[in-house]
């Protein structure tokens, strides 16, 4: 394992780093050492930042709005999509915009994608810095700066709640069928090449077949999926899809080190992130009258019709897993940038014979999950654990995005070094998960970390030989 994460020590500009400053989960995870290395040398990718460039990333979730923080290009509009039917049918033109609606009858979340948005791509420091004209009636003091300033964001509007459900009824109302929703966006992502996709949702549910075979076919075509593990009043096992073995499960902490006390808990947890006290964007819906007369008025049950104004603010209320979720998700965007997404692809496919045509050229099918398995292997082994650290209940440790970059890929030069590699993390990612993804069986990991010392120890003899 590596060396310990955490605040302490830490300076920005000479001054200790605490929670009041926006970019304190920045500095937690070690961003700010993996933004550097732009300085050292260009990225083995070509890229000239390790910021995420180059990489898109799918946000299915309540959508998104004008809020300043994201007004800065790489929040793609106009790729994203609202999934919310009307009678069934898909207005496939209507963009994700967030109708910042609130219900007395159901738990809902305006806003929230927003909030997520800005933490993984909101621009380094305030809106106004560089142009202090460009949003005049923008009088926010603080800001937020994301973990993958350079990466490209989809919204999708699937949700008006984190919680996912299956209920066929009530879609408007109380957003039934999101789980649905959600599949519908995760397909729409492998068609518009998507890196990453960050799940800050999460349902418990009977049956999930359908959406665990979207998920598989993402992963399949090279998308990493991260997903939350989520949290109530009472700990519990990891919601879907965070439970499933195709995706990044991730828990939060603090900036002690603690994990979240509501957090849900297993073997299924991957990694844990910064995920409370967390500075983000909010934009707050202010419903109007006809006559164009706005009040603060929360309530209603209908979304056509009703104009509102947005009003925005940045706050340091962030909390639970959505937040974790969202931070692992930029540090993968700047892994897969830092190496380059396609050549990783392609380094790493496997080409599987599935027979012959009529004239007797081979058929192949290539499957491109070994980019998620490597990623899991390595976020897993080069993560910080604290001491007395629970690795049944909260995964292999805090995130360290620097300690992440410096397994270097670049000496797996040749095939030989290839085959070891998918050797080791195919027999991890059975040891970690079992065979069976529909039993939801993963394995006994009691000794975790002797098992992730063991495949680092292995992974460092093939990159540089034995000692």
């Amino acid at each position: 394992m590596c060396t310990k994460t955490g605040l302490d020590g830490k300076t920005i500009n000479g001054n200790p780093v605490t929670t009041d400053n926006p970019e304190w989960p920045i500095y937690f995870c070690n961003f700010h050492l993996a933004w550097e290395r732009r300085k050292l040398t260009n990225s083995p990718s070509g890229n000239t930042t390790t910021k995420g460039e180059g990489i898109r990333i799918g946000h299915p979730d309540t959508g998104f709005t004008d809020h300043p923080e994201l007004l800065e290009g790489n929040l793609l509009t106009e790729l994203g999509r609202d999934f919310f039917t009307f009678f069934g049918i898909i207005d496939s033109e209507r963009e994700a915009r967030d109708k910042l609606l609130y219900y007395i009858i159901f738990i809902q979340h305006p806003s929230h994608g927003t909030a997520l948005e800005s933490t993984i791509i909101s621009k380094e420091g305030h809106p106004n810095k560089n142009e202090p004209n460009k949003y005049p009636k923008y009088v926010e003091e603080n800001y937020v700066s994301g973990v993958a300033p350079d990466a490209s964001l989809i919204p999708y509007r699937v949700t008006k709640s984190v919680v996912l459900n299956d209920w066929t009824l009530l879609e408007t109302v109380i957003g039934g069928r999101s789980l649905y929703r959600l599949t519908k966006a995760i397909k729409d992502c492998i068609k518009k090449n998507v890196g990453v996709i960050s799940i800050s949702l999460g349902g418990f549910f009977a049956h999930t077949g359908k959406a665990t075979d979207c998920i598989k076919e993402a992963v399949d075509n090279g998308i990493i999926i991260i997903a939350a593990a989520g949290q109530f009043f009472r700990k519990k096992k990891p919601a879907f899809p965070g439970k499933s073995k195709w995706t990044i499960c991730v828990s939060a902490c603090n900036h002690k080190k603690t994990v979240l006390e509501s957090a849900f808990i297993g073997k299924e947890v991957d990694v844990v992130a910064p995920g409370v006290d967390i500075w983000n964007a909010r934009t707050k819906g202010i419903r109007c009258n006809v006559n164009g007369n706005c009040d603060d008025s929360k309530n209603t049950f209908y979304e056509t019709g009703i104009p509102y104004q947005e009003e925005y603010s940045v706050a340091p209320d962030g909390k639970g897993t959505s937040y974790a979720t969202a931070i692992t998700a930029g540090a993968c965007a700047i892994w897969l940038s830092y190496w380059g997404r396609e050549w990783l692809m392609s380094k790493y496919v496997e080409k599987i014979e599935k027979g012959e045509t009529d004239e007797g050229v081979k058929i192949f099918e290539y499957d491109y999950s070994n980019t998620y398995k490597l990623f899991k292997f390595l976020i897993e082994c080069t993560c910080d654990t604290p001491d007395n650290w629970k690795v049944d209940e909260n995964g292999a440790g805090i995130l360290n995005v620097n300690s992440l970059l410096d397994v270097d890929l670049k000496k797996i030069d040749d095939n030989g070094k290839t085959i070891a590699v998918k050797k080791l993390i195919n027999d991890y990612f059975i040891w970690r998960c079992g065979v069976k993804e529909k039993s939801g069986q993963f394995s006994s990991i009691d000794n975790f970390i002797d098992v992730l010392t063991e495949g680092r120890n292995k992974l460092g003899v093939i990159i540089n030989g034995p000692n």
